[in-house]
């Protein structure tokens, strides 16, 4: 087959798929769904067209066809993109129409049967003249508006591809012939053409075409139609606008004159009404385009423009803003003059809320020439226009702006006194105060300026911000807000040291506001400050009674007592915080340093009076207790890992000064509390103890011992002085848990090689004290058998440093002795008889008293042992012989004297009669031994007794020898 044959046809199947493809797009394109792949579709076949016609037969038939198909396809994209609900999407119809123009260029084609190879040139020639002007005329118009639609959608390459199949059909136009009319539509689409290549260079970034293409439509010599003239301003305001976004200064003014010039050479009747507004956006980009060369002949040639301007639109607003622009940019100029012109556009300028939003950017741009008459200005829009309209939106936000830029810029006083008169003259123009938004923006910039002063310590200054910042134009402020004013206004008062004016705010404060914790903690400042005890602890209470754990006031009220030198209300404070915590501590807070920080207060400042107050000592108490808890607890969690706040120095600190405190006012203390503060010392030793070196330890035990022995006496008194048989038998208890703890203490301290012989005699003395209370102790709580073990200890240290204590021991064993007949215990079960003698034998006694003793033993003695009974007998005689020898050495007056110190005569004379009776009844029962025995006493004693039992000797002696031994 020859290669012609082949060639022509490929190209009948090619024209055919492509007819197939031009039916079936409309049902592609119109489909509820999506076709994915007609796009790429499309843009192959963008890429291929025109094809080439056969030489055949059916070529003119061919174009015929594909110019209806072309045609109808145009037609249907054209009623698509009319659509309101068009389903394709905008690339996709516009890449249509460009397919759709591609066809109809396609169908104009005509190629003779017998392709010559001739120049290329020479056959297109051929061709084209074959073509009716009007099919090109009808073809250039739609390759512009096909390529016009992807031009706006940036489809630039399509767009290309359209306007260089338009490009042959506007050569064809310019080359054909035609009346006048013609010409016209000629010009026009050939201008058009060229503002279209012009915009499409200037899309794809090549300023050298977009020249290129823009000196053809200078070259062609002919004034552009109003309608072309229009769109190729706009095109190039738009490339200027470009370039100014770039920062290509230069390069915008002279596109941007370019437009202002393209428009200049028209009619303005014959322009339409959008071309004022064109017109004028082109000057004003232009003006700002000289502005930003920031060059003197530049800003002559704005300021040029700008007159111009000023002649055509003198109150429009563009006008103002113009010049505001160079009058800004010009570093020389005069802020009158900036003024003047915003004093203009004030008073001119219709109020929309564009043109507010303007003049207030320019007024804030001002400020930074001249804030003074930026605020002037700002007052005259606000007095002058806005009140009188009511824009209460405009009103605020004008009202803000005021105040940011006199507190950004105005010294303290001028500043008040500006702001002042301004609320003032709003107050009385407005119906109704700021809204509660625009009031918490305007307290929030004065409270910075509030801060800011009273940390400078200007606290007048302060105070009169606050007081601007409460004006009636502020009320809805809200309570929160009008509280934390208030306070800040005492604050302010308490810096100038005006105790009254702080009051007075407060009175003045609601009474929720005047409850508030941080109130309170104001007021305790001016109540310690005052010396106002009772509205200091009136806010502590408040204070402590808050639902928040946290004590941070508290503590404040406590560092703020200190520094004014009011320990009273410091310790009120600190008393108050341990409460709170339950003589704990929040973390962060040192337990130990708080604790003897209270405690150190209150035992520096406590007196005899104090001590005998019980509130007072109260406190103290439940301060060294609740310490003693603390440090309990804290050294048990050191024992599983944690560390213990409560170092050795601190127990060492809590035992001294409670151990010192109670025999400081040992006397002056009531024993209750003197007992309850010895036991927290005996505690705080016993935590201090195994943290201590030996040297130490036997220090601290010693210590232990006194306060053992001190809490002993404590509690013996209390158990004797208390009507409550319950209470009483409790402290009772209390003795014998102390008496035998200091007993065992003792024993150590005895055997201790370091304590002096003083010292352990002292001890001595004391155990003997300690027994005695036991003994005491055992007899209320009906601990009979406890006595024979109290009364085994009473011979422990049986030597004269113990001969004090006899005395009163035996009249306790009396006691003892009477107690017991009472509960029927049984005598055998009472050691008393070595206790009782060893009384007796004590030379320091009183002879009264060891007669009266030696009576009682006596007796004791016949109902259980009569050895007692004789040995009484014979220590009788010793002691009243010894006193009768002792007359008859000394002389008279000396025997005087010692008559005082003699056995007394009616205990010798009822000892003798009864140790007489006592022998005449072993005599009836035939115990002669016996009878002789205590006969010789009686009469031993009635002769001890001398000249006052003379009588009562003899007598004895007649009934003595008249007995009869052998019946």
């Amino acid at each position: 087959m020859p290669p012609s044959r082949d060639l022509r046809t490929e190209k009948e199947k090619r024209i055919k798929a492509l007819l197939n493809f031009v039916d079936a797009v409309p049902n592609r394109v119109s489909s509820d769904k999506p076709d994915p792949s007609l796009t790429p579709e499309l843009l192959a076949h963008i890429k291929s067209l025109p094809l080439p016609l056969p030489s055949t037969s059916t070529s003119l038939s061919i174009a015929k066809e594909l110019d209806e198909k072309g045609t109808a396809l145009w037609n249907h994209v054209t009623r698509l993109r009319r659509k309101d609900d068009a389903l394709g999407d905008k690339r996709t119809l516009s890449l249509l129409r460009v397919f759709a123009f591609l066809v109809l260029d396609c169908g104009q084609q005509q190629q003779s049967s017998h392709k010559r190879k001739d120049d290329a040139t020479s056959a297109k020639a051929k061709a084209l003249m074959k073509v009716s002007a009007s099919n090109g005329v009808r073809l250039l118009k739609v390759g512009l508006k096909a390529a016009t639609a992807c031009l706006d959608i940036g489809e630039l390459e399509s767009c290309t591809r359209a306007l260089e199949r338009a490009a042959v059909w506007q050569d064809v136009l310019d080359k054909s012939e035609g009346n006048g009319r013609d010409e016209d539509v000629k010009g026009r689409l050939c201008s058009e053409y060229f503002v279209l290549r012009t915009a499409l260079a200037w899309k794809q970034d090549r300023l050298d075409l977009t020249e290129h293409w823009f000196s053809k439509i200078t070259k062609q010599g002919e004034t552009l139609d109003p309608q072309a003239a229009e769109k190729l301003a706009d095109l190039l305001f738009e490339i200027g606008k470009d370039q100014m976004a770039k920062k290509n200064y230069e390069w915008a003014a002279k596109w941007l004159e370019r437009a202002y010039d393209v428009l200049a050479e028209q009619e303005l009747e014959n322009l339409s009404e959008d071309s004022a507004e064109l017109n004028m956006s082109i000057i004003q980009k232009l003006i700002r385009a000289f502005v930003a060369q920031d060059n003197d002949e530049a800003r002559v040639r704005a300021w040029d423009l700008v007159t111009l301007m000023e002649q055509d639109y003198a109150d429009k607003m563009v006008v103002w803003l113009l010049k505001l622009e160079l009058l800004s940019s010009d570093r020389t100029t005069d802020p009158a003059a900036y003024y003047t012109v915003l004093q203009r556009m004030i008073r001119s300028a219709v109020l929309t809320q564009p043109n507010f939003k303007t003049m207030m950017y320019h007024i804030r741009k001002f400020k930074d020439k001249d804030p003074h008459l930026a605020c002037k200005a700002i007052d005259e829009l606000l007095i002058d226009r806005l009140c009188g309209q009511a824009k209460e939106e405009s009103i605020e936000s004008a009202a803000m702006t005021r105040i940011w830029i006199t507190l950004t810029t105005s010294e303290n006083a001028d500043a008040v006194s500006s702001l002042n008169e301004l609320f003032e003259n709003l107050n009385r123009g407005l119906e109704r105060p700021f809204t509660s938004s625009a009031t918490h923006a305007a307290q929030t910039l004065i409270w910075n300026r509030i801060e800011s002063t009273y940390s400078q310590n200007h606290f007048d200054m302060a105070e009169s911000w606050c007081s601007l910042a409460a004006h009636p134009l502020f009320e809805q402020c809200g309570e929160l807000n009008q509280a934390k004013l208030a306070r800040k206004l005492i604050l302010c008062a308490l810096g100038r040291h005006n105790l009254d004016a702080a009051r007075e705010h407060w009175f003045r404060m609601t009474d929720v506001a005047k409850s508030a914790p941080i109130t309170r903690y104001l007021m305790f400042k001016v109540a310690v400050r005052s010396q106002d005890d009772a509205l200091a602890t009136d806010c502590l209470k408040k204070l402590s009674k808050t639902s928040s754990k946290d004590a941070t006031l508290l503590y404040a009220c406590v560092v703020d007592a200190l520094q004014v030198g009011n320990q009273k209300e410091a310790l009120l404070s600190l008393q108050t915080v341990l409460k709170k915590y339950d003589y704990n501590a929040p973390e962060g807070v040192h337990l130990p340093a708080l604790l003897r920080t209270t405690g150190r207060l209150m035992v520096n400042g406590l007196k005899p009076e104090d001590v005998a107050n019980d509130v007072d000592m109260a406190e103290v108490c439940r301060l060294f207790e609740g310490a003693a808890v603390q440090a309990t607890r804290s050294l048990r969690q050191a024992e599983e890992g944690t560390s213990s706040q409560f170092t050795p120095e601190e127990l060492d600190w809590f035992s001294k000064n409670s151990y010192n405190l109670c025999l400081k006012f040992c006397t002056d203390m009531h024993p209750s509390y003197l007992s309850r503060m010895l036991i927290c010392g005996i505690k705080f030793i016993d935590l201090l103890i195994p943290l201590s070196d030996s040297e130490q330890q036997e220090g601290l035990e010693l210590r232990r011992t006194f306060c053992s022995f001190l809490t002993a006496c404590a509690n013996i008194t209390l158990a004797r002085s208390e009507d409550n048989i319950e209470y009483s038998l409790q402290n009772y208890t209390a003795v014998r848990e102390h008496a035998r703890d200091f007993r065992a203490q003792v024993a150590k301290h005895v055997a201790s090689t370091t304590l002096t012989t003083g010292a352990k005699a002292d001890l001595k003395a004391k155990y003997m004290h300690m027994i005695k209370f036991e003994l005491e102790a055992a007899l209320k709580l009906s601990k009979w058998e406890d006595l024979d073990g109290l009364f085994r200890d009473c011979w422990t240290y049986d030597d004269s440093s113990t001969s004090g204590g006899w005395d009163t021991l035996a009249d306790l064993i009396l006691i003892v002795h009477a107690e017991a007949v009472n509960a029927d215990v049984e005598s055998s079960h009472l050691r008393i008889d070595r206790s009782m003698k060893t009384a007796a034998s004590n030379n320091n006694s009183d002879p009264i008293n060891l007669s009266r003793w030696l009576r009682c033993i006596f007796q004791i003695g016949l109902g259980i042992d009569e050895t007692i009974s004789l040995d009484c007998l014979d220590k009788a005689y010793k002691i009243a012989n010894a006193a009768i020898r002792a007359s008859q050495n000394h002389t008279q007056s000396q025997a005087q004297a010692s008559i005082g110190q003699s056995y007394p005569e009616e205990e010798l004379e009822w000892l003798a009669s009864t140790s007489y009776n006592k022998a005449v009844d072993a005599y009836c029962a035939d115990d002669d031994e016996m009878c002789r025995t205590w006969a010789e006493k009686a009469l031993m004693l009635a002769e001890a007794g001398g000249e006052a039992l003379k009588g009562l000797s003899q007598l004895l002696r007649e009934k003595y020898s008249g007995l009869r031994w052998d019946k």
